[in-house]
């Protein structure tokens, strides 16, 4: 009988141990990466020593968002960078089900039975957003944190004691270090506070307001949040006066701190929240989505007892002030680039609310029907497939990218074999899946035999979308130009860095990159599957622009060249293979991935084997700007110019006192020359020349050295000639 009694609580248990375990089981394939992660793991990386300070002083890190890295910091640790990533994500499938525990705690203040208190976990985190457990997102954290505040508020409010007063501070205090969205969760606790106290102010006073008694019963229920609510507005207060509030909120809030540079509202806010309301009513099957408009309406009206009167306004209240600052902060509606992670707070409550309407008969037809219509409404007239199809949508917006694919991939195939001619896209499909969904809801919502059928149905759609943006994650759905969304990529090659430097956080990256968007990737994809990078090494006299986040918060060391060679350090350095703007001399230890990086152990014999000045970042060298390179005393190197332009392009080649006119077609040119030493002139080449076409710029495409030995200064050099 005691088995029996429980029986909800090992369902409970065993299905978010599956959907934790099937999410690992992704994470730890998926080898894309967002500009998100790279930021979360370097901070990780960043407090693996010298703590506590590494943890106040973290450039990389936005704002107060540093609890996710710092819980995941033993992995990097521990394990190389590679191995760490796969750890760090299994970890954030395991954070993102466990969010199915508060979530029941939280059902069962409005549910009559458990197994509805079950149903809710479940769906709550079994909804296509369970693909931000596959990566470094600070979101599994968010939502679980958010969830156990949540259970605080409730009991804080219902139960009123200074030490439940206490843990829901706590649970504030811990969802401001892991976004810096959730600051907004503060003053709307604030809110909470005052509006239900001002309700008992108003019911004690009878035909007015017993504001004495308000606050009295204040200050005895809620003590501790009054007290650092009026802390906090005394130090808001303490830094306009100074002048200083600018900046430190900027410091303490990062992006989100615009807000108060703001002028204007958003005009396109309400496409903004249409689009979200659409997505994630589409994420969660539809039909929770018509449930949950329902429970809300009749709750908020109080005709469903108190307990679901408080929830429905906690809800109501919190939601709303955090999505409004949120809007605010990304300025309304961000088109292709939309991100639905942002508002998966809402899951919780969006699934209570639906079995709560499943249970409970005094939700009426009407609010189904009016729930029903408004999503019709915004089927037919906001796009919610109009997202930019890339390798991390399925992250950042999974039901927004799984309406695209489908609609690229299914529609056409729907109309052909069904001959539904009045589907001219995916705005009329989403409009009659609609249509569809509340006619389910308004006709089986009442049949005491089919409620669970409905529930059970909602629950197989949103699994199958699930399923959908899990394969869109793990890059096996063909894109709708037949390439794949995510290419399959080898751990172990992205980790050759760490690999070939077992235990020495010693590896220097030479900033010596073209400043093209493929490099650039390469900087971010390197430096996030290995840890051991801990340095960034310039040239100062190169004048090349910044490296990419998060590779330009490591610590920098500056080579000074001056007129010569820059004498690099001996130690590890992974640059880019046959650049033409810096290259070293020692052993080649491990190439990289498509072998266009590579790592060199430099000794102290060695120097730099070739430097270019006076280049464009690009590569390209410009009639106004001669590039002169520099290198070991008598060595060659093998440049290959490409004009960019197909009419030709003449190019002067100087090597000390000669000098020598070479055309280029459309093809490119190799030329071999005599690198001179750092005393004499050096080599150059420039475009254009007398009697010769119009001066056009051309691209230094690669530089290689010469594998021969050095030569005495007198022995040749300078020399060069058209190989």
């Amino acid at each position: 009988m005691a088995l029996r009694s429980r029986a909800h609580l090992v369902v409970l248990v065993a299905g978010m141990v599956a959907a934790g375990v099937a999410t690992l089981l992704v994470a730890v394939e998926v080898s894309a990466i967002t500009l998100d992660e790279t930021l979360y793991k370097q901070s990780a990386v960043h407090y693996t020593t010298g703590l506590p300070d590494t943890l106040l002083h973290d450039l990389t890190a936005r704002g107060t968002a540093r609890l996710y890295s710092l819980l995941i910091a033993p992995f990097f640790a521990a394990f190389d960078g590679d191995v760490a990533v796969r750890w760090a994500r299994g970890f954030t499938a395991l954070l993102y089900a466990a969010a199915a525990i508060p979530a029941y705690l939280l059902a069962r203040q409005v549910t009559r039975s458990p197994w509805a208190a079950v149903v809710a976990a479940l769906g709550t985190i079994s909804a296509p957003w369970l693909t931000l457990g596959t990566a470094m997102f600070t979101e599994a954290l968010s939502l679980l944190l958010f969830a156990w505040t949540l259970v605080a508020m409730v009991h804080a409010l219902q139960r009123p004691a200074w030490w439940r007063d206490a843990l829901v501070l706590i649970g504030l205090i811990a969802l401001l270090c892991t976004r810096v969205q959730l600051a907004a969760l503060v003053p709307a606790w604030v809110i909470v506070v005052v509006v239900w106290e001002l309700r008992a102010a108003r019911e004690r006073g009878l035909n007015g307001w017993d504001l004495g008694y308000g606050v009295r019963r204040a200050v005895r229920r809620h003590p501790l949040t009054l007290a650092c609510a009026a802390l906090g507005v005394a130090a808001l207060l303490a830094l306009l006066a100074s002048g200083t509030l600018h900046d430190r909120f900027a410091a303490a809030f990062g992006r989100y701190s615009e807000i108060q540079d703001r002028e204007t509202l958003p005009t396109d806010a309400g496409l903004a929240v249409a689009v979200e309301v659409l997505a994630f009513s589409v994420g969660v099957g539809l039909v929770p989505a018509i449930l949950a408009v329902g429970w809300l309406g009749v709750a908020l009206g109080g005709r469903l007892g108190r307990r679901a009167f408080d929830l429905a306004l906690l809800g109501a209240i919190l939601l709303g002030v955090l999505f409004a600052v949120t809007m605010l902060a990304q300025n309304g509606y961000l088109g292709p680039n939309t991100e639905e992670r942002y508002y998966i707070f809402v899951l919780p409550l969006l699934w209570i609310g639906a079995v709560a309407a499943w249970e409970d008969r005094r939700v009426g037809r009407g609010w189904f029907a009016a729930g029903a219509g408004g999503l019709v409404l915004l089927a037919a007239t906001v796009d919610v497939g109009a997202v930019q199809l890339d390798a991390n949508r399925f992250f950042l917006a999974p039901a927004s990218a799984g309406v695209a694919h489908l609609s690229g991939r299914v529609l056409g195939r729907l109309q052909e074999l069904l001959g539904l001619g009045f589907v001219a896209g995916r705005r009329d499909l989403l409009m009659y899946a609609a249509l569809l969904a509340g006619a389910l809801t308004l006709a089986l919502v009442r049949a005491r035999g089919l409620r669970w059928a409905l529930a059970g149905l909602a629950l197989a759609v949103q699994l199958t979308l699930t399923v959908y943006a899990f394969q869109g994650t793990r890059g096996v759905l063909a894109a709708v130009d037949g390439d794949r969304v995510v290419p399959a990529v080898s751990f172990a090659e992205l980790g050759w860095i760490d690999r070939a430097t077992p235990g020495d956080p010693s590896v220097s990256w030479l900033d010596n990159q073209l400043r093209i968007p493929a490099f650039a990737e390469q900087q971010r994809t390197n430096l996030f599957h290995n840890d051991e990078i801990a340095s960034l090494t310039k040239v100062p006299e190169q004048l090349l622009s910044p490296v990419v986040s998060p590779l330009d918060a490591l610590p920098v060391v500056i080579v000074p060249a001056g007129d010569g060679i820059p004498p690099v350090a001996p130690g590890w350095y992974v640059g880019l293979r046959d650049s033409p703007l810096l290259q070293l001399g020692g052993r080649v230890v491990a190439a990289g991935h498509e072998d266009r990086f590579e790592l060199r152990r430099v000794t102290a014999r060695d120097r730099v084997s070739w430097i270019a000045r006076s280049m464009a970042d690009d590569g390209i060298v410009s009639l106004q700007r001669p590039a002169r390179m520099l290198g070991r005393t008598g060595s060659t190197a093998t440049l290959t110019l490409a004009a960019p332009t197909a009419p030709p392009t003449s190019v002067i080649v100087e090597a000390g006192e000669r000098r020598r006119v070479v055309r280029l077609g459309p093809g490119d040119r190799s030329i071999t020359v005599r690198l001179c030493s750092a005393r004499g002139r050096g080599s150059s080449w420039r475009p254009g020349a007398r009697g010769a076409p119009p001066p056009r710029p051309s691209r230094l495409a690669y530089a290689r050295r010469s594998r021969g030995h050095p030569e005495p200064a007198g022995s040749g050099c300078p020399r060069e000639r058209l190989a």
